[in-house]
């Protein structure tokens, strides 16, 4: 009786830990982008203010975001279109979870969430959010988490994207977003 105890609580435990170590869904639900606001024939990236880093993230037509890995120095765009032609973009981004989310626009504002590393542990979900000043620019101004669906740990941002043409895009189909 005391091993089917012990093995009962070990059982019980064991499912606990791994309930607290999953990672974070994703808040938003993916809706395809149908409308011209942003131009998705290409990336859309920022660079840091003293421009050491240049960040890209894919937009595609079925509303998933991907990318998020950063560049530095300036020839952040050549090391970015050889990524892609070799094949190491794609593959790096179906090894993390980090590299994907799924964004909305309504009107002139966006609105993306994503996986980011949770440092030990889970990955956890964040979001952004901005305007749209033109169909190749926007501004993220607010990152925030969802609890319950409330917005919270609201905070400023001060992001600017901007678009860049490119072709042909890496392809959307992931193992993490159905």
């Amino acid at each position: 009786m005391k091993r089917f105890l012990n093995l009962t609580l070990a059982t019980i435990i064991l499912f606990a830990c791994k309930k607290e170590n999953r990672d974070d869904e994703l808040h938003l639900q993916q809706t395809p982008y149908l409308g011209d606001e942003l131009r998705i024939d290409g990336f859309y990236y920022q660079t840091t203010n003293d421009g050491e880093y240049t960040q890209v993230f894919f937009l595609h037509r079925n509303g998933v975001l991907q990318g998020g890995f950063s560049y530095s120095g300036n020839d952040w765009e050549q090391k970015l279109k050889s990524d892609i032609e070799s094949g190491e973009y794609h593959d790096l981004t179906l090894r993390y979870k980090t590299s994907w989310g799924l964004f909305e626009i309504e009107d002139s504002l966006i609105l993306y969430e994503k996986w980011y590393s949770g440092t030990p542990g889970p990955r956890i979900t964040a979001a952004r959010e901005g305007k749209i000043l033109n169909d190749t620019t926007f501004h993220i101004q607010w990152a925030f988490y969802f609890d319950n669906g409330q917005r919270v740990n609201i905070r400023e941002r001060d992001e600017r994207y901007h678009f860049r043409e490119f072709s042909p895009k890496p392809d959307s189909t992931n193992p993490f977003i159905p």
